[in-house]
Parts: structure tokens; sequence; C-alpha cells
């Protein structure tokens, strides 16, 4: 009996031992893949993990994460490439069109200014550039855009995108048209607004002086 209870005891011993061995290797290979997967939840694209003394099971689960990763990352370079890209041709012909542009995003900052629109506004590009536009004032200390950019904002998305705002704004004793329009990304997503600054201040002048012959000739 005495040697039965001993063998007994040796064989629960080894198989608790071996309960408990493998119980951590799993448990330390599960926290391997859990801080995997919280460096791919953080943007961390192409983390791998190692897994040279992992189990079967878990060493498959390991290499379709490492897959997985490597597909993610590669996929990011393409994004940003092809984003790049595209950003690059849209900077291009916005700073080689005749008129002033000022891309601003959704809380109203300009990202992007063509040196048109610096000229027409008098002002240096990093003056305004990540500045509010709303809160642009111009030479005579005069508040330009502020109450037409919240005219704007205030109808839904599906009616100004339809139907941009128009509006003349006198800006250094110059007459600009101003055209403000809604920017969406390829699904679709409000990213802010463009507006695109036009001087006709001559175009103004030449009106007035019609308005005032034939005011004279009337009278």
């Amino acid at each position: 009996k005495n040697s039965m209870f001993i063998v007994f005891t040796l064989v629960w011993a080894v198989f608790t031992a071996v309960i408990l061995i493998n119980t951590f290797l799993i448990t330390r290979e599960l926290a391997t893949l859990h801080h995997g997967v919280k460096a791919i939840s953080k943007g961390r694209f192409g983390t791998t993990l190692e897994h040279k003394d992992a189990s079967g099971e878990i060493k498959e689960l390991f290499n379709a994460f490492n897959d997985m990763s490597s597909r993610l990352h590669r996929y990011e370079e393409q994004n940003i490439e092809e984003l790049t890209l595209e950003r690059n041709k849209f900077e291009s012909v916005l700073m080689n069109i005749a008129n002033g542009v000022v891309v601003c995003d959704s809380n109203d900052a300009a990202v992007l200014v063509n040196p048109i629109a610096e000229h027409i506004l008098s002002i240096k590009h990093n003056e305004i550039i990540n500045t509010s536009f709303a809160d642009y004032v111009d030479t005579e200390g005069t508040v330009c855009f502020k109450n037409e950019i919240e005219t704007f904002k205030k109808p839904p998305l599906e009616i100004i995108e339809k139907k941009p705002l128009e509006f003349n704004v006198e800006v250094n004793t110059r007459i600009i048209k101003s055209v403000i329009s809604p920017m969406f990304s390829k699904s679709h997503d409000y990213l802010g607004y463009i507006i695109v600054l036009i001087d006709i201040t001559k175009e103004a002048e030449v009106d007035k002086l019609k308005s005032d012959f034939i005011s004279n000739v009337s009278h």
C-alpha cells in the first residue's frame, strides 16, 4: 500500500508539474500574442512575433499573426505612397492656379495657401498656415471672412455641396470675389473647405464708372 501511495503521489506530482509548466508556456505565448495585437492596434504594422519554442497550434497562430502584420505593413506603405502622390498633384495644381486658393480643415485652420492668395491677403505663408482663417484680419484691421465662413457652415453638407457659397468682400482695399466649397474624402467624409479668391477690383471699378456715367446721363 505504501508503495502504491508513493507511486500515485509521484505520478500526481509529475502530472501537476506538467500541467503547470504547460500552463506557464501557454500563458507566456498568449502574453506575447497580446503584446503583438496591442502593437497592431496602435498602428505599428509589420510587428513580428518570435515563435521558435512555441507549441504546434500556437506556432500556427503566430505565423498567421506575422503574415497579417506583414500584409498590413505593405498595405500601409502603398496607401502612404498613393496619398503622397495625390497630395503632391493637388498641391501642384493649387500652387500654379491663376486665382488665390486657401484650403482649410474642419477646424478652420489653413493647411494650404497658394502664392496668389498670399498676395491678395498681403500675408506671408508662415503667418497664416495652421492658423484659423476665420480669424484673418487684413491690413486695415478688418475681419474679412468670419461671418461668411459661419454662414457657409450652417446648412447641411448635402446642401452646401451642391451650392457653394459666393460673396464679394473687401480685403486690403481690393474687391475680392470669394467662393467657398466643401472638401470630402473618397469615402465622402467631410474634411474641410476650399476658398477661391478672385481679385475683381478692376471689374468693380469699371462697373462703378458705368453706373456713374448712366446716372449722370439720366440727370
